[in-house]
């Protein structure tokens, strides 16, 4: 294993399918398990049938129907440690004005490598724990 390396399981909620093929498959041959769902519908449907522990959701910001904050909070809700990764190529006009980030979460930006990708999995997984009591900034959000 690779210190990018993982044994959790994630949830991928990504709308275009090429990049969640390719994200699924850096994933997964890095040790995650890999739950993929093409929205926010299908993202709450496999949470809620799901049995096992999701350590991270790796969403998409820009999705129709349910954009990515409205799914973190959704989620969030139901459970308040749960992790999350926001991926998206428009951080200014979205993800900044939406101040979605807490602690135990962290911002991707679109395009990304499958090595950065990895890499910010990790950072998240390994960070500060979510939970309610998380409001400011997470320390792993970078530009």
């Amino acid at each position: 294993r690779t210190p990018m390396a993982g044994l959790e399981t994630v949830l991928l909620v990504e709308d275009e399918e090429a990049v969640r093929r390719i994200a699924t498959r850096a994933l997964q041959a890095n040790g995650y398990r890999v739950i993929g769902a093409a929205d926010g519908h299908q993202a709450l449907a496999a949470l809620s049938g799901y049995r096992g522990r999701i350590a991270l959701i790796i969403t998409d910001v820009v999705m129709p129907n349910m954009d990515g904050a409205d799914l973190a909070q959704r989620v969030r809700a139901l459970h308040p440690d749960m992790r999350v990764l926001f991926t998206s190529g428009y951080f200014d006009d979205t993800v900044g004005k939406r101040g979605i980030f807490t602690t135990g979460s962290g911002f991707l930006p679109k395009p990304y490598a499958a090595t950065v990708l990895l890499r910010r999995v990790r950072e998240v997984l390994d960070g500060p724990p979510a939970g309610p009591s998380a409001t400011g900034p997470s320390e792993t959000v970078s530009g």
